[in-house]
């Protein structure tokens, strides 16, 4: 596993790349490709991008590599935030055409 993250200002650039195998021959194992860019609009509004690659290792077939994209916003008033989360995933766990897609809006108080 191995991450960096770049931050000149107010944006913020990442990468992370890992591979899990469970070390005997011919067993399933996943490759992982993830970038992530963040940018602080202003003190209260933030936004983000992220993308994943997880290639699924399959030895007796073809590999499947599962894609999840998302896109994030937060806004800050006071002690409320409200943040909103949209993303959309393909070849979901492996699999070949599962596909699915997220939406979660939430409000978080601070006291």
């Amino acid at each position: 596993v191995g991450h960096i993250l770049y931050s000149p200002g107010p944006v913020s650039l990442g990468y992370r790349w890992a591979e899990f195998h469970d070390g005997s021959g011919g067993s399933n194992g996943t490759n992982v490709d993830a970038y992530a860019v963040a940018f602080n609009v202003s003190d209260e509004m933030k936004v983000s991008f992220a993308t994943q690659d997880r290639e699924y290792d399959v030895p007796s077939g073809t590999n499947v590599t599962e894609t999840t994209d998302a896109v994030n916003a937060a806004y800050t008033v006071g002690a409320a935030t409200v943040r909103a989360t949209f993303s959309e995933a393909t070849n979901l766990a492996g699999t070949t055409g599962e596909n699915d897609e997220h939406m979660e809006i939430s409000l978080v108080l601070a006291f």
